[in-house]
């Protein structure tokens, strides 16, 4: 660990560019927001998903359950949360020991499930005006 002369704190990293910097794998905290490094220079084996992939998502999102609840050292008339529980939770989306979730993988989850959503949107609206056609076609035939 490293604390630099600016008061950034680094762990397994001795140039932290952010107040707290872990690795050297872009998890950074500006002190408002956790980042999670993204770049390509973070990653390896980049794939695009295919359409069975975002297919798939689809049907991972069909196992996880939403709840409203209280952490337990909250008192009652704290607004509730809303969300999941980790150990219920696809393993595509938990921690490893279940215990929590790791937001940053949601993050690319719900964007490959809106992405089959617009498609499907896209598809309906189509089809839609197509009947809509057909329907004043019948009634101009009357």
């Amino acid at each position: 660990m490293r604390v630099d002369e600016n008061g950034r704190v680094g762990i397994q990293n001795n140039n932290p560019s952010a107040l707290l910097q872990v690795g050297t794998g872009g998890a950074v905290c500006n002190g408002t927001t956790w980042i999670d490094g993204s770049s390509r220079d973070f990653k390896k084996q980049i794939q695009d998903l295919s359409e069975a992939d975002l297919e798939e998502l689809m049907k991972v999102l069909d196992d996880v359950d939403m709840v409203s609840y209280l952490y337990k050292q909250e008192s009652d008339d704290t607004p509730r949360h809303v969300g999941m529980i980790a150990e219920e939770m696809p393993d595509i989306l938990a921690s490893k020991d279940r215990k929590g979730l790791e937001l940053g993988r949601h993050v690319g989850f719900l964007m490959g499930v809106v992405k089959v959503l617009k498609t499907q949107n896209e598809e309906m609206a189509q089809e839609l005006e197509q009947l809509k056609a057909e329907i004043a076609a019948i009634k101009e035939n009357k």
